[in-house]
Order: C-alpha cells, then structure tokens, then sequence
C-alpha cells in the first residue's frame, strides 16, 4: 500500500508536529493525480510529482531532501518474496530470459538497485517501468511494450495483482501465474475494515504490513499456516501484552522482570526484542514450574498443605495429581493405596495421606521435602530472587497457583511476596490463593479452549519441563522432566522469527512509542475474531497441535476433521463434544464454515425454547 509509504515518510518529517504530519500525507497522497490532472501525466515520474513540491507550506525541508527520504523509505520497504525468488532461481536453471515489469511512479535504476541487492536480478536482465515506458498493464499497453522490445516465443508472467498480472496479461495470450502470498489474508481485511474510518488506520495498516512482510520472509510449502497464524494472531497478542507490561513496570518502578518457564519463552524473547541491550529493567528467564515449586513450600505432606497448593478442596483432588505434581513416584505404591478402593477416589486419598502420615512414610517424604528446599533455595539466590528490590513475574496465568507457590517461598526467605503479570485470569479463580497480580486482559471471560490456544500455539516453546534443581560445580542447574516435550517446536521457532521480523520493522520506522495503542486495539478485534469469527482465521496451523482430552483419554488436534455425523449433530445445534467445535468446522469446511456457525447458533436457541417449552 503506497499510503503507507507516505505516511512513514510523514512522520520521519515531522515527528513533534500532528498537523504538520497529517497536512504533507494529504498533499503526498493526492500528488499523483495532481500531476495526472494539471499537468496531463498519466504516466509521472517520482521527479514530476516533485516537481509541484509546495516548499512554502513546508519550508522545513527542500524538495530534494524530501524526495531522497521517500526514496529511503521505499528501500527499506522493497524486500524480496521467497516463493518469486525460487521461481526466478528455477527458471534461470532453464534458460529463460528474465524481465522485470512494474507500474510504478520510481526509476528503473532505483528499482534495478533494489533487485540486485535482494539478488534477484543480474545485469543483462531487463526492466521495464509504466513511468518510464508511458505504458501501464493496469489496460495491458505495457505488456504490448514489451513483447515489441522482447519478441519471446514462450512468455510466462508472474505476478501478485489479479486484474493487472493475470487478467490483463491472459487476454494478451501471456501464460500468467498468480501469486496469492502477497495478499492480504481474510482476518487482516477484516481489521482495516473496522480501522478504516478511524484516526490509527495508517499506523494499523503499517503493523497489518509488517505482519505480511513477516509471512512472506518466514513463509515456506509447509510451514504456510502456522506462519499465516502467528503473524496475523500470535504476535500482535503477545506484542500487545508486553507492551502493557513495560509501560506498568516502568510506571511502578519495577527493577527487574521474571519470565516464568515454560510458557514465558516467547514472551522474554519478545520483551528483549522490544527493550535491547540498553534497557534500564532487568530481564531474566527463570526456570520454575508447580511441580518444581510445590513440594519445597510445604514442611509436612498432609491434606491441608496439599490443599493449599491446588487452591482446591478434595473434591477437585485426585491420587493421581498429588503424586504427579509432588513428585512422589519413588514413594507411594499406588498398589496397595488402589486395594478395596478402585472406584472410591475419597477412600484413595484417606488411605495416601495415611500413608503420608505415618512415621515411616513421613520419615522418607521429609527427607525428600527437606533437599527439595535445599536446592531451590540456591536457585531463587543464585537468580536473584532474594535480592531487596521491586522486582515482578511474568507468566500467561488462568489461577494463579504458581505464583501463589512463589509467594510462599518469598515468604519463608523473608522476602516480602512479589507481583505477577498475567495474560489473563479466570474470573471464578481469582480469590482462590492470597496472591496480588495484574491480569492484561481483566474483562473478558475467554472459552476454556483458550487455555490450549495459547499455550500450545502462543506460548510454543522448544523446551523441557522443570521439576527440580540440582547443584553442579557451585552452579544450581534445573532438573527437567526427559518426557514433558511437545512437539510444538516448529511452530515456537516461526512465532521468535516473525516476531523478530516485526518489532525489527517498528523500531527502524519509529513507531516504538505510539504502536501500544493500536496493537492493544487490535489484540481485541483478534480475541473476538477468535471467539466469534474463526472462519477468518488459517485455522489448519491449529491442526498440527495436540491436546490431551481428559474426557476420552486421547490426544487430538485443536482443530481436527469432522466426520459427517458429527457435522450433522453440530449444524442441527447439538453438542460434539469437542474442545473448540468452531474451529473442527471452520477446518472441515473451510468455505462455508461461517454459516455453518450461523445455523448451529440458530439451531441452539431453536433447541433451547423447546427444552423450556417440554419442561414447563
């Protein structure tokens, strides 16, 4: 979008005054036709729109000047498309003769300088510009143009523009291929759709850019998807939240900023991006997880110090996660502890903390409880976590249960308990744990899927699981657990190069201080996109994941083919039991997916009136 040239021109130009900003990307944006009009160009050069350069109006800077700073600006914007790329490389191999053909306003030596240093074009190829030609494939003269100068036997034209590349060249007997990564994908239509009439479009419309630059750098055959998702969902979400977390943090005074493993991996990398070296708070990656914490917080292995680690009473506790999150494998021989009670979970637990409570199973678990404390204590001192100063965790959250543990440990080593940042909470668990934290998105109640879509997708990481430590040549290390791998790693890497991609383009074009705005306006449209709109988002990157299905004691894709039943069950308003029933649909039926939505929604309320109706 060339608008959007102008507009970072603009505030390279004038960034201390609003009107002078907004009054040269007026005048930049109509100069085009000006010159169409006034002077009969229907075809002008960079240097003819300059040429009506109104240097009283801004007399700041001279023509030339100005023109050389577009002329900057369109250079750092003009970055090469992996798949045109390797269509060049493959056709060069087969002795085609290359020629490069554009509607622009910019110069052939400029546009040739820009080809040669992405190593794209070489020196006998030829290039062919509308402004220089006065020939436009907008109505197919310029490709008249250049089979006159050419003479091909064979022309294969390659371009992104449907009416312009391919319409237009097929009517001219030209075998056109188009190319679909350029354009803009339904979810971010979508969000310049709602932007369009207001005062951040532009600023939107440079993220929606950058987003695209991103897909197109990152982007290969089979990693297509995630790419799409990450770009359009995954960083404008996490960029969004950690630029809430800077701004509070340096609002509050905090010092230092601990990114909890695993599902802070992506979130620290970003924060480091966003902050570089020069950076006045302290960023530290800090390995925990609840099975690395529960077991030091406690001094005695009974229900109610079980209980308080959960935040649940045992009625949500089973043997199975007791044993699991405290780490008791090597103690308890669920054998004996299963004997006469199979089917009675609340006998199980009586007799497991019976267990616990005897002198001989107590002896063994205190031991164990005491080097649990041992280690984690040169860990916390060895991080810094028992140095006096303001200092916050940083995690994606829901309850809040390893903060709580945090706190407790905080509190044993006299320290006074620290804050977290969270990514959002669930309202009905917020007082469970006597804990203080910061939810980013505090008002909106999320399906439980969510759970799953950030941290299998958002938060992806390529890392183990931590559920201990252990003290190495005077270094405490973290014990992880050889079994906790998700096979998410493709898509962990995609989400650090787009972001990476992104902020890299924020911070060359000078958006850092104002991009917070839109992008914390944007992670709602997205949230609710997500929530109500899945059928804009590539919905098959969600594919690729697996989740554990607690109710049919399988793993299966967050988005996974539906068979024709369920399909039928679904359309007609009825359950089918999946995690997230919108995306299965959306994957099934990609083109009709929306009003399949629509009509089990309907559907629903139908089912609803008639169940009140039979039981009233």
């Amino acid at each position: 979008m060339a608008n959007n040239i102008f507009f970072l021109l603009s505030r390279k130009l004038y960034p201390d005054s609003k009107a002078k900003q907004e009054c040269f990307f007026e005048w930049r944006v109509e100069a085009e036709n000006i010159v169409r009009l006034k002077k009969v160009m229907p075809y002008p050069t960079l240097d003819d729109i300059y040429s009506i350069y109104p240097s009283e109006r801004f007399s700041e800077y001279d023509c030339q000047y100005v023109k050389k700073s577009e002329l900057e600006i369109e250079w750092k914007n003009l970055r090469k498309n992996r798949q045109i790329e390797s269509i060049i490389k493959d056709r060069r191999s087969k002795g085609f003769e290359i020629a490069f053909i554009s509607d622009m306003y910019l110069d052939s030596r400029f546009v040739r300088n820009v080809l040669e240093d992405e190593g794209l074009c070489e020196k006998g190829d030829r290039i062919y510009i509308s402004s220089e030609c006065k020939k436009s494939k907008s109505d197919g003269l310029l490709f008249d143009y250049v089979y006159k100068d050419l003479r091909p036997e064979y022309w294969c034209h390659y371009g992104d523009n449907k009416r312009s590349d391919f319409i237009n060249a097929r009517k001219k007997n030209i075998d056109a291929k188009l190319i679909r990564n350029t354009e803009y994908t339904p979810i971010e239509k979508y969000i310049l759709k709602i932007y369009k009439n207001t005062r951040n479009f532009y600023l939107c419309s440079c993220l929606i850019g950058f987003a695209r630059y991103a897909r197109i750098s990152v982007c290969g055959e089979e990693n297509y998807d995630i790419v799409g998702f990450s770009s359009d969902v995954v960083i404008p979400i996490y960029l969004s939240f950690v630029c809430d977390i800077l701004a509070v943090s340096e609002k509050e005074g905090f010092k230092r900023l601990y990114f909890l493993a695993r599902d802070g991996w992506l979130l620290f990398h970003i924060a480091k991006m966003l902050t570089g070296e020069s950076g006045n708070l302290e960023l530290k990656y800090l390995y925990v997880s609840r099975k690395s914490l529960y077991l030091p917080t406690v001094d005695t292995l009974d229900r109610l110090n079980v209980e308080r680690c959960f935040g649940i009473k045992d009625g949500g506790l089973t043997i199975e996660k007791i044993i699991s999150y405290f780490k008791l494998e090597g103690f308890v021989d669920c054998a004996s502890i299963d004997e006469g009670n199979k089917k009675n979970e609340k006998s199980r637990l009586n007799s497991l903390f019976s267990w616990l409570g005897n002198q001989s199973g107590n002896a063994l678990v205190n031991q164990y409880i005491a080097n649990e404390k041992q280690e984690i204590n040169r860990y916390f001192r060895q991080e810094g976590l028992l140095d006096h100063i303001p200092y916050a965790f940083v995690d994606v959250g829901w309850k809040g249960s390893g903060l709580n543990a945090i706190n407790m440990l905080q509190k044993r080593y006299g320290i006074q308990p620290s804050v977290c940042f969270y990514w959002h909470t669930f309202k009905r668990c917020r007082n469970d744990f006597p804990i203080n934290f910061y939810t980013h998105n505090r008002n909106i109640d999320l399906p439980i899927y969510f759970i799953s879509l950030v941290e299998d997708f958002l938060s992806a990481n390529p890392q183990l699981s931590t559920v201990g430590y252990r003290t190495e040549n005077g270094l405490t290390v973290p014990v992880f657990d050889p079994n906790s791998m998700v096979d998410n790693e493709v898509v962990a890497q995609t989400n650090k190069a787009v972001a990476e991609i992104i902020i890299a383009c924020i911070r060359e074009f000078g958006l850092m201080k104002e991009v917070s705005v839109i992008l914390a306006a944007m992670e709602e449209t997205l949230i609710n996109a997500v929530m109500y709109r899945p059928y804009l988002l590539p919905i098959r990157a969600l594919a690729k994941l697996k989740y554990y299905n607690e109710r049919t004691g399988t793993k299966s894709g967050l988005s996974k083919k539906l068979n024709l039943y369920q399909a039928f069950k679904y359309i007609t308003g009825c359950d089918i039991h999946e995690l997230w029933a919108e995306a299965c649909i959306c994957y099934t039926y990609p083109k009709v997916g929306k009003y399949l939505i629509n009509t089990h929604y309907a559907a629903s309320k139908v089912l609803r009136f008639v169940r009140r109706k039979l039981h009233s």
